[in-house]
């Protein structure tokens, strides 16, 4: 299955545009938790899904996830309507203004799902999502769950722990190994990391 990763700088989110097949019909706006052990020397990774599904590490998340039909039914999309504007042949970038209108559309559902811990996988290790992000990212690729393409919007937040997971497959790593890893070819304990999480710790570290 094909998946595109790209942020507003990227060149290639004006280059590439997107068959009838890859057109999303959910869309999650997700906020990413960068979570740092109290002394800065590891990063945690979780796999949050079934065994044997994604396999996949990635940074802690809460995300409010909106169908194509619930944003069609909904009156407060009307006069903002790029996403379900959207037609085959449009490109990664017209993509991602879509998903930024969304999360000024729904921004007080969004916090809502946030404050009331939707879709967090481990609000005890994260805790709340105050602040202003300091990194955003896109991600188009299929979902399992919905078996459709989901368009991802990701708030990358900054956060300080040291309580040990209890509900999900977790592993600390140190900075410069994700930082150096091949998303295409290397593996953590046999699993792949997630692509776009390695940027967003460069962010955070200023590399």
């Amino acid at each position: 299955m094909k998946e595109y990763n790209w942020n507003s700088t990227d060149r290639q989110a004006g280059d590439i545009r997107l068959p009838a097949e890859l057109m999303p019909n959910r869309v999650a706006l997700t906020a990413t938790a960068i979570v740092t052990s109290n002394d800065s020397s590891r990063v945690l990774l979780v796999d949050p899904h079934p065994e044997g599904t994604w396999d996949t590490w990635m940074f802690p998340y809460a995300s409010l996830i909106l169908d194509k039909k619930q944003i069609e039914d909904d009156s407060k999309s009307v006069s903002k309507r790029k996403f379900l504007d959207l037609e085959p042949g449009v490109t990664l970038g017209t993509l991602g203004a879509a998903l930024d209108e969304l999360m000024e559309v729904y921004r007080d559902e969004y916090r809502q799902a946030l404050d009331t811990n939707l879709n967090n996988i481990m609000p005890d290790v994260v805790g709340d999502w105050s602040g202003d992000p300091f990194y955003e990212h896109y991600t188009l690729k299929y979902s399992r769950t919905s078996e459709s393409y989901t368009a991802y919007r990701f708030s990358y937040y900054a956060r300080t722990s040291s309580t040990e997971p209890s509900t999900v497959d977790y592993v600390w790593v140190q900075p410069d190994t994700l930082l150096s890893i091949d998303i295409e070819k290397d593996a953590i304990n046999g699993k792949k990391v997630a692509e776009g999480d390695p940027d967003a710790l460069r962010h955070l570290m200023n590399i």
